[in-house]
């Protein structure tokens, strides 16, 4: 059926109105857009120039931990000595942090504190030694391990997140993991304060590391109360009924 000149008239009149009132809904999309990609740019930007900073100090951690001999205060005895703890290079100023998650910033912002408490912690140790040392340097390389596999878990976060190459595709091409191998020695000295009845310190542990903890604490408690529910079972303990 054929509209009419006035039917064809009134949808002209109400294309035009749309039209000529099209910036009232296109212009706060098109703003949108481009606030959304301007964070997009700088989350990326920020992500490069951190994850930079964090490959120089897990490498830094990795060099650390593979020690040289000394001789103390030339009383002819050596020792193997670790570290120092490096200090992790200021980060930039001219980035605005609010552009990534509120985790991930959270992770890279209390690494600093983690380093400062890693050294108390160390120092603490050190002032009640005596050589070889052996005390001090076992605590000394799980710090430098712990703190380096944080660096390395957060590095790997913003890699993902950011769409970044690898570390190893570029800085170590001979073969070398400094992840790899501050992960398998942290494991190890932790298998030896388990077996002594330690605890690893707490700065020790990221984020994600800590839910872990928190939730295998709660399973734990879970098992022992179902284990003594049943173990009063077995002993004929009735639950007392409640006085009304």
């Amino acid at each position: 059926m054929a509209m009419s000149e006035s039917e064809i008239g009134f949808v002209g009149v109400i294309i035009g109105a749309f039209i000529a009132r099209a910036d009232v809904f296109i212009t706060p999309i098109i703003e949108w857009w481009k606030e959304t990609q301007s964070t997009k740019k700088k989350a990326h930007y920020l992500a490069i120039r951190i994850v930079c900073i964090l490959d120089q100090f897990v490498t830094q951690c990795a060099n650390a931990t593979e020690g040289e001999f000394v001789d103390d205060d030339g009383q002819g005895q050596s020792y193997c000595k670790y570290g120092p703890i490096p200090d992790i290079s200021s980060f930039p100023d001219d980035i605005d942090w609010k552009t990534i998650d509120e985790t991930l910033r959270y992770e890279i912002l209390s690494l600093p504190n983690k380093i400062d408490l890693a050294k108390q912690h160390i120092g603490g140790i050190s002032g009640f030694d005596s050589p070889p040392y052996d005390d001090t340097n076992e605590k000394m390389k799980y710090a430098l391990c712990s703190l380096g596999v944080i660096a390395c878990d957060i590095a790997s976060k913003l890699r993902k997140n950011y769409k970044l190459p690898y570390e190893d595709e570029i800085l170590w091409s001979n073969g070398w993991e400094p992840c790899l191998h501050l992960s398998e020695k942290k494991k190890d000295i932790e298998k030896l304060l388990k077996k002594r009845g330690e605890i690893p310190p707490e700065w020790g542990c990221s984020v994600q590391s800590r839910k872990k903890q928190n939730r295998r604490v709660k399973r734990s408690f879970y098992f022992l109360k179902r284990m003594l529910k049943k173990a009063l079972r077995c002993l004929g303990v009735q639950k007392q009924p409640k006085n009304l």
